[in-house]
């Protein structure tokens, strides 16, 4: 998500608003390795990203980020 915000010239702070997740949130994120992100967010996320969930599949680095693995198992 780090590189989405800098190839895209966002701040978390705009992101957190185009997603609708709060800015502590998106930092926790981006910032704790051990931050597991909820089913509702990592479908905001994956909207304000303009992508699906399945897409995230495809980028290993995304996926560590946002913890998805699990969760992606169960909708696949």
């Amino acid at each position: 998500m780090m590189d989405y915000l800098q190839d895209n010239h966002m701040t978390a702070y705009r992101f957190a608003k185009k997603s609708g997740i709060p800015q502590s949130t998106i930092w926790s994120i981006l910032k704790k390795e051990d931050y597991e992100v909820r089913e509702k967010n990592i479908r905001k996320i994956c909207k304000a990203m303009g992508i699906s969930a399945g897409e995230i599949m495809k980028s290993p680095k995304l996926r560590k980020q946002l913890k998805m693995v699990d969760f992606f198992w169960k909708i696949a």
